[in-house]
């Protein structure tokens, strides 16, 4: 086991270790931060190969195989950005390969969130609801930012991400008879509640805001909302919405037994 310590915000391994509160210093480094004592747990202990490095405070008492780097109260504090006052986990970035436009296996995601806190939130939701793969859309946050790491509890990498075009170059992938596959959350589209989700598909969400472009020529599925909301849902909420009427079908009639 590897033992470093450092007190000094110029040292050369510190300011590398700042950058990863960026998505550009992640996407550089190939590493990422994940931070909770149960989270960081989970990952030592299920997905060892993806951990590097242990970073701690004078004030843990820590044994592990991993190299650990301890670092000043003062410095420790600036790369524990959510207070969580517990180890923080040095991750290698997973591999992400570009979309191939292929028959959708299951439930895919198209995503175009630039909220990273709304990204993490939708991630989450996958976890929960069997969705294995999400193709990141140019206008999309990193997966690996650390607002969307928190926000996903921990289930950051029990998803498969997919670099995939601009929203706007939808078209153009999704030529006969891949747009066969396609749906899109929009204000404007078919009831969720009496919509029956076929055996593969892909579901698009547009931007916060901005919604889908007008020329993408999809099928639009739409959550019905009650009068007293003059907003439409927050993308995340909606897509987890979505996932879940997805999942419950998928399950098949409820039943109780005994």
């Amino acid at each position: 086991m590897a033992y470093k310590q450092i007190s000094s915000a110029q040292n050369p391994r510190f300011l590398e270790l700042k950058k990863l509160l960026s998505s550009k210093g992640i996407h550089k480094q190939k590493s990422f931060f994940l931070w909770g004592e149960k989270f960081v747990n989970e990952i030592l202990a299920t997905s060892s190969e993806v951990a590097q490095q242990l970073i701690v405070s004078p004030q843990h008492e820590i044994k592990s195989n991993l190299p650990i780097l301890e670092l000043s109260n003062e410095l420790f504090k600036e790369l524990d950005v959510f207070g969580t006052h517990s180890p923080i986990l040095v991750c290698q970035l997973p591999e992400l390969l570009e979309w191939q436009n292929k028959t959708p296996s299951g439930l895919e995601l198209l995503v175009a969130m630039s909220d990273p806190s709304n990204l993490g939130a939708v991630i989450r939701s996958s976890a929960s609801f069997n969705v294995k793969k999400i193709i990141l859309l140019k206008e999309s946050a990193s997966p690996f930012h650390p607002r969307s790491v928190r926000a996903s509890a921990g289930n950051i990498l029990k998803i498969k991400y997919e670099i995939g075009p601009s929203i706007h170059e939808l078209n153009q992938c999704l030529g006969e008879p891949l747009s066969q596959y396609c749906l899109a959350l929009d204000m404007n589209g078919e009831n969720l509640a009496h919509f029956k989700w076929p055996k593969s598909s892909y579901l698009l969400v547009g931007e916060e805001g901005r919604g889908i472009p007008a020329n993408l020529k999809l099928r639009k599925i739409q959550i019905p909302t009650g009068e007293a909301c003059v907003e439409s849902l927050n993308a995340g909420v909606a897509l987890s919405i979505a996932m879940y009427t997805h999942y419950l079908q998928k399950l098949g009639p409820y039943r109780v037994d005994g």
